[in-house]
């Protein structure tokens, strides 16, 4: 009986929270990035020697996060998101949490994990997904503004 009541109560916060289809995709982005970052922390911090050596060449994840990024891109541009937008974007949140988890290396080609660059991508990326998903609307408002009143002052010179 509690799980029934805990299952109607998530669904009623979400709908409520999580408006409309595009509000919807980018929450999932947010969560995946979220959940990803935090395993793959998670992972380097607890098991540092596990990872997929390719001819004795250390791959770190970002190399994977940008593949999916890349795969999934070409997917979406092709329209094939479509009919599986949640499923899309948990999979690019999963990208963008691997690749932006290891910023700091490839921002600045050097083979340290812990560096301060990587806290700061990711708190960036964080912000810019929370307000994708709950202010939208808003910034959906203001650029469209913002691109009206350039069109109106070409109008004019």
């Amino acid at each position: 009986m509690k799980r029934k009541s805990l299952v109607k109560i998530f669904r009623s916060v979400y709908t409520g929270v999580i408006a409309d289809q595009k509000d919807e995709v980018n929450f999932w982005v947010l969560l995946f990035f979220i959940l990803t970052f935090t395993v793959s922390r998670l992972f380097v911090y607890y098991f540092p020697q596990l990872y997929i050596p390719i001819r004795h060449v250390h791959v770190h994840h970002f190399a994977y996060g940008i593949l999916i990024l890349a795969v999934i891109g070409v997917m979406a541009l092709n329209d094939w998101h479509h009919k599986k937008r949640r499923v899309f974007g948990s999979i690019y949140g999963i990208g963008l949490g691997l690749s932006m988890d290891e910023f700091g290396m490839w921002i600045r080609l050097d083979d340290r994990y812990w560096l301060r660059h990587s806290y700061d991508a990711i708190f960036i990326t964080v912000a810019i997904l929370i307000f994708s998903v709950y202010f939208e609307r808003f910034w959906r408002k203001l650029f469209r503004g913002i691109y009206n009143d350039d069109e109106e002052n070409d109008n004019y010179s």
